[in-house]
């Protein structure tokens, strides 16, 4: 699961058509809800073989006594890791050699900060490449979260 770092808070549960999710369904069960409207559910979970997140779609369909049926949806997360690492250009063009600023921060998943030591790497990209194995680091450092590197020549 990826977020943009400057949101305010968590992502939503995705639109209505159900975008951003995978076509697996690996439960399907009824159940009653308690006094308070609630049910609660368990279903497995694996780890990504990617080392990436996965969000799993919660779809409940509530008939009430009158035989009308209401549809809710909402989304759970399973972390690969306790924090996430977003890179975020100040712009996406640039001028053959100007600078470019980048920001570079991890959260976690309640997006509070946190503070470490990373490994970044810049190397050249074009949409004609089908990989980035062929592209040739240019520049690389060891940086700490929320410190600024100049990677200027």
């Amino acid at each position: 699961m990826w977020y943009e770092p400057d949101e305010d808070s968590p992502p939503d549960a995705g639109d209505a058509e159900g975008n951003d999710y995978g076509d697996e369904q690996i439960v399907d069960t009824e159940g009653q809800l308690d006094a308070e409207g609630k049910l609660a559910i368990d279903f497995p979970t694996t780890v990504s073989e990617h080392k990436t997140d996965y969000r799993y779609r919660v779809e409940a369909r509530v008939t009430d006594a009158g035989k009308r049926e209401i549809v809710g949806r909402g989304s759970v997360i399973a972390t690969y890791g306790s924090f996430v690492v977003n890179a975020r250009p100040d712009r996406y063009f640039y001028q053959p050699g100007g600078n470019a600023a980048i920001t570079v921060e991890a959260r976690d998943y309640d997006f509070k900060a946190v503070r470490m030591r990373i490994h970044v790497e810049l190397f050249r990209w074009s949409w004609r490449q089908h990989s980035n194995t062929d592209a040739a680091v240019l520049r690389a450092a060891d940086v700490d979260t929320g410190a600024v590197k100049d990677f200027r020549q």
